[in-house]
């Protein structure tokens, strides 16, 4: 009869989420740096700081929860490599799958798929079993998935929701969609997007019009977001709707926006420059 797994303590449980993060860091640090700012190794750094304040108050159920979703986000990495990271740092021993497997057990005997978690658990081990070659197991869980997601309210939202190419136009030698998103229901929202591909068409930029009000400021936002060949973030962001705000590139290298001087008071977010990796996006700002 297989040992039983022992349940980490909360010592444990501190030092595989910390280590966790120091593993997170590793795998995104310089992925999106904008004007020489590493947010996501600062975000992480904070998460470190949090798990030991909770770990000094002895808050046991928020630290078990943290870890809880810290290993569900593992697992839909390379958990494999995450594994022997945190066994070679503090000497712990994951099983991850393990623990999913059980799970995904008590979810075939109820028959049915309950929430989103045992959703993406399914998922997690259903890539498994396909690359085992499992059909029977394969089957069942891809109808549990398919069951969920046509039973679920989420689908029945998706469905009076789409996206479409409503316009296609040339600007400044750039190539720009406007895609127009419809959202049904009791609280219909304006959500607009224009996107324009670099020169090479390896990354694109977005000017997006977000809002269930677009002319109540607090609830609605303009931003641009740029997207690289391994990461992207919001470089460009401002209260309101504002139709006459564009971005474009100038080169493979540099994009330029378009904005007001007036939109001073209200912007969010304006950075000057990205680094992905070995990749350095300048840009320039056109304010009429």
């Amino acid at each position: 009869m297989p040992q039983k797994r022992r349940k980490p303590t909360l010592i444990e449980i501190r030092d595989i989420l910390i280590a966790s993060y120091s593993y997170c860091i590793e795998q995104e640090q310089g992925r999106f740096v904008t004007d020489g700012r590493d947010e996501i190794v600062e975000v992480y750094e904070m998460m470190k700081t949090e798990v030991q304040q909770l770990f000094l108050k002895n808050k046991r159920n928020k630290l078990i929860k943290k870890f809880n979703q810290q290993m569900n986000y593992s697992l839909k990495k390379n958990y494999l490599q995450f594994e022997q990271y945190i066994n070679e740092k503090i000497g712990y021993k994951l099983d991850l799958l393990a623990e999913v497997k059980k799970h995904v057990d008590k979810i075939m005997q109820q028959g049915k798929i309950n929430n989103e978690n045992e959703f993406d658990h399914a998922g997690i081990l259903l890539d498994n079993l396909m690359e085992d070659g499992n059909s029977e197991k394969t089957n069942q869980l891809k109808k549990l998935r398919k069951d969920y997601l046509e039973n679920n309210l989420v689908a029945s939202h998706a469905a009076k929701r789409y996206s479409k190419a409503v316009n296609i136009r040339e600007k400044n030698g750039n190539v720009q969609e406007l895609h127009v998103t419809i959202v049904g229901g009791p609280s219909p929202r304006h959500h607009e997007i224009r996107k324009t591909i670099s020169p090479d068409e390896n990354r694109f930029v977005i000017v997006q019009e977000l809002g269930h009000n677009k002319k109540a400021r607090n609830n609605s936002t303009t931003s641009v977001q740029v997207h690289l060949e391994k990461s992207n973030g919001l470089i460009y962001s401002v209260s309101g709707i504002h139709s006459d705000i564009n971005a474009f590139w100038k080169d493979n290298n540099t994009i330029i926006i378009e904005t007001r001087k007036e939109y001073a008071a209200l912007t969010r977010v304006k950075h000057r420059q990205v680094q992905s990796f070995d990749n350095t996006i300048n840009i320039e700002y056109i304010e009429q």
